[in-house]
């Protein structure tokens, strides 16, 4: 059975009142929206708090789905969307604690984890300091892997926006990173 007909079907069941085909596109694309929200904000209390909003707006608008298009997709806007108004607000009132960030595995070395840990740390802070347009299609494009043209689909502007938007973003993240580049 082809995906996105799997997909269609529980929508049309979800429109018809069952409530269990509703689990069961949350079952079936809830890691994949923890991940991105996990990939935007670096904190895993608020990407579980944005992959359930993720869910919650689209149950509330899935009467606005279009039958025959792609439902991961516009999921996986959802998503974007709710990070993006999450780290926007966040930015506008920052709040007094610590996030947590990603770990890095732990090896044999110490010395070789410090490093390793101080890196991780500056390219979280580096990522994290991009314009919110920005941020959203390095994420998108390094981190989930996902396609220009899935990322302008999501994003819902073209292309060369993407294009020029990760040109930029990559720009300011070398010059933000410059020290851990070798000559």
């Amino acid at each position: 059975m082809i995906m996105g007909y799997e997909d269609s079907c529980l929508v049309e069941r979800c429109l018809q009142g069952d409530r269990s085909a509703f689990a069961d596109i949350v079952e079936r694309y809830k890691r994949q929206i923890y991940s991105i929200t996990y990939s935007m904000t670096h904190n895993h209390a608020d990407a579980d708090d944005l992959s359930q909003d993720t869910f919650i707006r689209a149950y509330e608008n899935l009467r606005r789905f279009r039958l025959g298009t792609s439902f991961h997709s516009w999921l996986r806007r959802i998503a974007v969307n709710i990070c993006i108004d999450h780290l926007r607000h966040k930015k506008r009132f920052p709040e007094n604690g610590l996030d947590d960030h990603p770990e890095m595995p732990s090896g044999h070395n110490p010395h070789n984890n410090a490093e390793s840990n101080e890196l991780m740390t500056s390219i979280t802070k580096a990522v994290d300091s991009l314009p919110a347009d920005q941020r959203t299609v390095v994420v998108l494009r390094e981190m989930q892997g996902f396609g220009l043209k899935e990322i302008a689909g999501i994003m819902n502007c073209s292309e060369s926006t993407i294009r020029w938007r990760l040109h930029y973003a990559r720009k300011k993240l070398r010059e933000k990173l410059q020290s851990y580049i070798e000559p």
